[in-house]
């Protein structure tokens, strides 16, 4: 009997631990099968991320301009991390095994990707346990993320996305510890290294990094009296300021370089590479194809030239977010049925509502978040509208995976709200609309229908050709 008790108390005192376990173990398996099953040209600019990492591999440095790099666009004046770590990773692979092939290295990072994946899990559940101090719906968060399609299916591919939603994730959690008094120091080095290490991966990463500075900046000025400003000087203090202004130099080397010889935060192709040699750029031949002679302007749309901004979200923008996250799209896409799309459409106007109906003045910390995330996602938005203005509403380049930096802010503020609600049958028939929601689009399901087609009209007829 006394063994019997302990099991039990153990498995009571531990069973959220478990069961984050078994969440991971299931993202895991997931993303493995997506990794060695999935056919090549699939996941998003997949085949551009392999042939630049496989440039990578043949130097220690930034590998010249040749003809085989104009073809996925010049390397110089860019980030480059992810790629050069991409490059060590290949070049270890060929030590283990000399006569590896292309689609081992393929598989090899699409594995270590999924290793970037887990540890943004693991950071967003850290996230949610500095503003949910319940275990239960801390858990919560993890499951919504883990059971977000996209999400999964780009963790199993080889992706920049990848590394950068680490580095936002692990940025916002250390963000968050400082907005909560927890070592000043430490975690405002934990986030500046993050997000300047997210900078050398992928530009989008300067908009979160802007506003991220400036909820710093604000929250030392509205609080300087409560933080503790004295500084426990130890080893891992020290190590990462050293760190921190290294990543911060090579930032300045590219962000920096550009501002003052271009002009620009990315150069444009004829500033980098000859005229002659921009013309066998891809990307080059796309504008060249997709774009207008001259964009359209504010005053176009006003005449009636195309969608105005507030009917273009509502009409266009939002619904195709939606099914962009809760679907797949990447080279070939694929579309969840359409109550999916229609029931994530209400959970969305229904936590507006629940938000609005339990709000109260927030924590610095929490009114941060919904600072940092609208801001994002306005970035996001005007990112995809002055797109279509160039090119005319063709839709092209909106993508679902633009907002995951953030996500894990959304889940985390959507599930806190979710938990505070006063009502117990209101909060517990929402908690069940979205479990029932999340579960039925979750991968696993998607994975099983595809191979065993007990539903075969609940799936894109393209889906089940994926994979090998």
């Amino acid at each position: 009997m006394k063994i019997k008790k302990a099991v039990l108390d153990f498995c009571n005192a531990h069973i959220t631990t478990m069961l984050l376990i078994v969440m991971l173990l299931v993202f895991v398996g997931s993303s493995v099968y997506f990794a060695i099953h999935l056919k090549r040209a699939i996941v998003p600019d997949e085949v551009t991320h392999f042939i630049i990492s496989k440039q990578f591999s043949t130097t220690w440095g930034i590998p010249p301009i040749v003809p085989s790099a104009i073809s996925v666009g010049f390397l110089n004046h860019k980030p480059f991390l992810y790629y050069w770590i991409n490059g060590r990773v290949l070049d270890f692979m060929e030590w283990v095994k000399p006569a590896v092939n292309d689609w081992q290295k393929l598989v090899s990072l699409r594995l270590f990707d999924i290793f970037y994946s887990l540890l943004a899990i693991l950071f967003c559940y850290l996230l949610a346990k500095e503003i949910i101090k319940n275990r239960w719906w801390q858990l919560l968060v993890v499951f919504l993320l883990t059971n977000t399609l996209m999400y999964v299916f780009l963790s199993g591919g080889v992706s920049y996305d990848n590394i950068t939603n680490l580095c936002s994730f692990a940025g916002i959690y250390f963000l968050i510890r400082v907005f909560n008094y927890k070592s000043f120091y430490k975690n405002s080095l934990g986030w500046l290294l993050c997000i300047c290490i997210g900078t050398l991966v992928k530009i989008t990463e300067l908009p979160l990094a802007l506003i991220m500075g400036l909820a710093w900046i604000l929250f030392i000025v509205l609080y300087r009296r409560k933080i503790n400003f004295r500084p426990n000087w130890d080893w891992k203090l020290i190590v990462l300021i050293i760190i921190s202004i290294g990543i911060i130099s090579l930032n300045l080397s590219i962000w920096g370089v550009n501002l003052v010889k271009y002009g620009h935060l990315e150069p444009a192709c004829g500033q980098v590479l000859t005229k002659a040699q921009c013309n066998k750029s891809p990307f080059v031949a796309q504008a060249k194809q997709l774009n207008l002679p001259t964009p359209l302007t504010y005053k176009d749309i006003i005449k009636g030239a195309g969608q105005d901004p507030v009917r273009y979200v509502l009409d266009y923008w939002t619904n195709s977010m939606v099914w962009r996250i809760f679907g797949i799209m990447g080279h070939r896409a694929y579309q969840p049925p359409p109550v999916v799309l229609t029931l994530c459409r209400i959970l969305l106007f229904w936590m507006i509502l629940i938000t609005i109906r339990v709000w109260k003045k927030p924590s610095y910390a929490i009114g941060s978040l919904f600072v940092i995330f609208i801001f994002y996602i306005i970035v996001v938005f005007y990112t995809s509208y002055h797109g279509e203005l160039v090119t005319g509403f063709k839709h092209e380049g909106i993508q679902g995976r633009y907002i995951f930096p953030v996500i894990g802010i959304i889940y985390t503020l959507m599930v806190y709200y979710i938990s505070i609600i006063p009502n117990t049958v209101v909060r517990r028939l929402t908690l069940g609309f979205v479990l029932l929601l999340f579960l039925y689009d979750n991968p696993v399901l998607v994975l099983f229908l595809t191979n065993h087609p007990i539903l075969p009209t609940w799936l894109h007829p393209t889906l089940k050709g994926w994979f090998s």
